[in-house]
């Protein structure tokens, strides 16, 4: 293969990868943060928590029809709780305060609206890491960055003289300096990586490869 096309393969992989884990870290950081982002744009204060109040509300609520399963702390500002239920069929979420009052009813279905994006994030998270679906790109994104690494390697090996020269040369342009650091960086980081990477890909296929080996437990 021409080293122009094996450098132009390199490129979009990179790239593609990128813009999938650049999407998986920040639905992560959503994740991590969704309570007190979510409260904070409801702009409810903290209250106390009147539990006779929130009875009374639950109870009329049931007497409404809501079929209430759980009722859990929203996990951001204190005396806010998300009651989880079903009403017509429908799954909705009803944010109450800590003193009953119903803050947001949201129907499950909502995919953005109503504090919904955090529910999105979530599940786009976890179809990434779990699952069948999650065990399978786990892998591939693996392999691919295995074979990106390796490619990069032997696009950067036939000029590591020269790109180790633009790393050390104090005057060099910056885009020459950049190259040469991407490529110091990248060889001596394409070991460990590839060790990390691999030995994740092979968690996530930990059942297969055991099967495959005859290993039991």
């Amino acid at each position: 293969m021409q080293l122009s096309k094996l450098r132009l393969i390199h490129k979009w992989l990179s790239l593609v990868f990128l813009t999938v884990w650049i999407l998986q870290a920040a639905s992560g950081l959503m994740i991590a943060f969704r309570a007190d982002i979510d409260d904070f744009l409801l702009g409810q204060k903290a209250t106390k928590t009147d539990n006779a109040a929130i009875a009374a509300t639950i109870d009329d609520m049931i007497a409404n029809g809501d079929d209430i399963s759980s009722v859990w702390f929203s996990g951001g500002r204190d005396g806010q709780y998300d009651a989880y239920l079903e009403r017509d069929g429908d799954s909705r979420t009803v944010r109450i305060d800590g003193v009953g009052n119903r803050v947001r009813d949201r129907s499950d279905s909502n995919l953005f609206s109503d504090g919904a994006i955090f529910e999105t994030a979530t599940q786009f998270h976890k179809t990434l890491l779990l699952g069948s679906v999650g065990y399978t790109f786990l892998t591939i994104s693996g392999l691919l960055l295995v074979s990106n690494i390796a490619m990069g390697l032997t696009i950067g090996w036939s000029r590591r003289k020269r790109l180790t020269a633009f790393a050390q040369a104090p005057n060099a342009p910056k885009p020459a300096s950049l190259s040469g650091w991407h490529w110091r960086v990248g060889f001596w980081g394409a070991l460990p990586a590839s060790v990390v990477i691999l030995s994740g890909t092979a968690l996530a296929q930990a059942d297969v490869i055991a099967n495959w080996l005859g290993v039991t437990q």
